[in-house]
């Protein structure tokens, strides 16, 4: 048995791991409903379009420009 912080693939896996520096960032709940906005609300439109219901939308406020980027 190799004594820990030994040279095989957990000792590497454990030692890069640990030597990173970089610090944890929150991402609030919704970060990703955000950041698909677009895509989610036109999904949504054609499944209800697709159950027989007529959908209207009406956006209540504009959408930041980091919003409307797609990727």
């Amino acid at each position: 048995m190799n004594p820990p912080g030994s040279n095989d693939y957990l000792g590497a896996l454990y030692r890069r791991t640990a030597s990173r520096k970089e610090m944890y960032v929150d991402l609030v709940e919704d970060y990703f409903d955000k950041r698909r906005q677009q895509s989610i609300v036109r999904y949504s439109l054609r499944r209800l379009e697709s159950l027989g219901y007529t959908v209207s939308i009406k956006n209540q406020k504009p959408l930041d420009p980091i919003h409307l980027r797609t990727n």
